[in-house]
């Protein structure tokens, strides 16, 4: 029973189903020749510009580059602009400075949207932002150095030596005088150093704040890596600071340093020592606040470049001090 009704059914919607669709097609012509002959309000996206910015002068403050404005217009012409490239058809919200005028705090109005003549088409209201603030600023120009920015590390066994070089090392970046003042240095994008185990050179962008510009926009990093390992450095001597006069002794007067680091400066630190130079690594013992007497003394290791402490043998040292010297 089901099955011959639905049969029917059917058959009820497909008799005469090219006059039925003809019929839908001519009803949907009619709606749309109807929409797009009436006005209609929509919320257009459209540029946000600040105008007759003095020369010299520059923006400070967060003003957004494109509005929300609710406008009234003919269907067809709200359905173009939403079909087309050229969504906002020359019409654009104008914040207009006066002469002399160096702080702006006001809300955003009908009367500040501009629609090119000719074109049909009735701005409401302006949506989103609803008001500005921003205020103008000296525009100058400084030449600042360029850091380089390094994430991740090198595969296991190798790490960045310090051969870092830039170019150019610097650069000029121009803008707001109050925050161009505080700029010390700009730092380049990210540069991942964990897909290196060679030295290599990448042309990078800087990371710079929106209300900068900078010349030039990048700039050429290249640094070394290469293989580490250690090293144990035997005699290092053993000094005492912050001692004000007292007389001291320390036993053992030198120790042992295990260094990890780069291969190229460990070799420099071999070489140094096998010729009886000094090699620039120190045991520190630091006395401050110490008084006559003895104690073990928990040592201080001072190394330059990428060289990392490993150990250092033994791991106390006694430290004897004694009576002040008389002033002479």
């Amino acid at each position: 029973m089901s099955a011959t009704r639905a049969s029917r059914a059917w058959k009820a919607i497909t008799r005469n189903l090219l006059l039925k669709l003809v019929a839908l097609g001519l009803a949907l012509l009619v709606y749309l020749s109807v929409y797009l002959d009436r006005e209609h309000e929509a919320n257009i996206r459209v540029p946000l510009l600040v105008s007759k910015v003095p020369s010299g002068r520059v923006i400070v403050g967060e003003v957004p580059r494109r509005a929300t404005v609710r406008v009234r217009a003919r269907g067809r012409l709200l359905a173009e602009m939403k079909l087309t490239g050229q969504r906002d058809r020359g019409v654009y919200v104008n914040v207009e400075l006066e002469p002399g005028e160096n702080s702006v705090d006001r809300g955003l109005f009908r009367e500040d949207v501009v629609v090119p003549l000719g074109l049909d088409l009735q701005p409401l209201d302006v949506v989103r932002p609803d008001r500005v603030a921003f205020h103008l600023d000296e525009l100058v120009e400084r030449e600042v150095p360029v850091a380089p920015r390094f994430v991740g590390e090198p595969p296991r066994g190798y790490t960045l030596s310090g051969a870092v070089s830039i170019q150019p090392p610097r650069v000029t970046i121009s803008g707001p005088r109050t925050q161009v003042s505080q700029v010390d240095e700009i730092p380049t994008v990210a540069i991942d150093v964990s897909k290196h185990n060679t030295p290599f050179a990448e042309v990078v962008g800087l990371h710079l704040p929106s209300q900068f510009e900078v010349s030039p926009s990048e700039v050429e990093v290249r640094a070394d890596i290469e293989p580490t390992g250690r090293y144990v450095l035997e005699q290092v001597p053993v000094i005492v600071r912050n001692l004000r006069r007292h007389r001291s002794s320390v036993e053992p007067p030198t120790g042992a340093v295990e260094l990890w680091g780069p291969e190229s400066q460990l070799a420099k630190i071999r070489a140094l020592q096998e010729g009886g130079q000094p090699t620039g690594v120190m045991i520190v013992l630091d006395a401050q606040g110490l008084g006559p007497g003895a104690r073990e003394v928990a040592p201080l290791v001072e190394l330059a470049g990428q060289l990392r402490l490993v150990s250092v043998t033994p791991a106390r040292f006694l430290l004897r001090i004694g009576a002040a010297e008389a002033p002479r």
